[in-house]
């Protein structure tokens, strides 16, 4: 089973297939073909669809709510040890 369709014209190619077939070429520069593999991503594979969804807290049932609260007090929780945020790299002095 061929994912993408052929031109009718044989001396013709798929501007996706250009690309793919300069992706496999190893004569290529591996920064270049790394480009063109970001470049080709949104054509070959699908974005993740987030269900999180904000709501604002009257909208919410009372689950939800505790929800939100106990979410919230964990993460204070990792922040007070240090977790749950990034850390600079502090340069030398």
């Amino acid at each position: 089973m061929e994912l993408l369709p052929e031109l009718e014209e044989t001396d013709q190619q798929m501007p996706l297939y250009r690309l793919l077939a300069r992706i496999a070429d190893e004569s290529e520069d591996i920064r270049y073909r790394d480009a063109l593999s970001i470049a080709c991503l949104p054509y070959l594979h699908s974005r993740l669809i987030s269900n999180l969804t904000a709501k604002p807290a009257y909208l919410m049932s009372d689950e939800e709510l505790e929800q939100t609260r106990a979410a919230e007090i964990e993460h204070q929780k990792q922040l007070r040890k240090g977790k749950g945020h990034l850390h600079l790299i502090k340069g030398p002095k």
